[in-house]
């Protein structure tokens, strides 16, 4: 997923860019859109699925340096970057 941060002019509603999400995605060529406020910024994200997958094994996360070298007491691996 690739997330895009879009600033709207002053007076314009989220949720009338929020709306927006199904055209967003058709004009993108994406099979979907999701587009939400970004908690805590005056931006609004707008996330698009990737043009090719990549498959994320258990094993990749969990053999990871990142993972294995925490120090918090219960790792969670979701993902990849």
């Amino acid at each position: 997923v690739t997330l895009y941060e879009f600033e709207p002019a002053p007076g314009v509603k989220s949720s009338r860019v929020i709306g927006l999400a199904d055209d967003i995605a058709r004009s993108m060529s994406a099979i979907s859109a999701r587009v939400a406020v970004v908690p805590g910024r005056n931006v609004i994200g707008i996330e698009l699925p990737n043009e090719t997958r990549e498959t994320v094994y258990f094993r990749e996360l969990i053999g990871s340096a990142g993972f294995r070298n925490t120090s918090c007491k219960l790792a969670l691996g979701l993902g990849k970057t």
